[in-house]
């Protein structure tokens, strides 16, 4: 596995020098704005006391199909800062916000049995939140760092066991670009020994346990669209020693 750590001080300083200046540059974007009009929490308050007051009128409106397209603009000034490899959706006040508005039931009388409120936080998961993850792990995640895809793994997993009815498309995009990350890192980055996985050998003929040869943690999200990965040659992912060392006798591998 790879450490998180492995920019030099100087690529690090000049990073946070640049990504400071963005977060400035950043602030300045609704600076003229009032904050009844870019404040995310205080702009569903108006819809939900519209919606209280006058329900027929708010249904007809269509507002929950609007406020994702809305909202968009919000939202990813929010996410410019944002690192889905590092904090979780949950944590941001913006989603709680939107959150408890798709959750918040209808007090006020009205005719109407349907809410379609409760699509607004999917529609935004699906239209902002996952081409913004999908581009995260296109140039950001690294394949060897146990840290990020585990903090991938439970992301991905967070949304596709909630909101897995609207996001279809943009989750088979997103599944599609770990697969090539993945490929692509195999590729280039990743060394597969050609002994019995349970040993490999130095350059000058040590033997030592193939546990210490870089290779990507298997993300198990990929495990419910995918289905469990195969080894040429030692079956499945996960046997055991005893199918391994059948197989390494078949195959006239050196016992080590």
């Amino acid at each position: 596995m790879s450490s998180d750590d492995e920019l030099t001080p100087s690529e690090v300083t000049e990073f946070q020098k640049s990504k400071d200046n963005l977060l400035e540059d950043s602030r300045k974007v609704f600076e003229d704005v009032h904050a009844d009009f870019c404040d995310i929490r205080k702009i569903l308050l108006k819809f939900q006391e519209w919606k209280e007051k006058f329900p027929d009128s708010y249904c007809d409106a269509y507002i929950s199909f609007c406020l994702p397209k809305l909202l968009n603009p919000l939202i990813r000034v929010q996410l410019i800062n944002w690192n889905p490899l590092e904090v979780g959706l949950e944590e941001m006040p913006w989603f709680r916000a939107i959150e408890e508005f798709s959750d918040a039931k209808n007090v006020s009388e009205s005719k109407r049995d349907d809410d379609t409120d409760q699509e607004v936080l999917p529609r935004v998961i699906e239209k902002t939140i996952l081409p913004k993850i999908t581009g995260i792990v296109r140039f950001v995640w690294d394949p060897l760092s146990t840290s990020q895809t585990k903090n991938l793994v439970q992301l991905c997993n967070n949304i596709f066991e909630k909101q897995d009815t609207f996001i279809i498309l943009f989750k088979q995009d997103l599944l599609n670009m770990v697969v090539l990350r993945l490929k692509k890192s195999v590729e280039e980055d990743v060394f597969i020994p050609l002994y019995p996985k349970r040993h490999s050998l130095t350059a000058n003929g040590i033997s030592m346990p193939s546990t210490l040869v870089r290779q990507p943690p298997p993300p198990r999200v990929l495990y419910s669209a995918l289905g469990p990965p195969t080894q040429e040659g030692h079956g499945p992912v996960g046997a055991s020693p005893e199918e391994d060392h059948e197989d390494d006798q078949r195959a006239g591998a050196p016992l080590l």
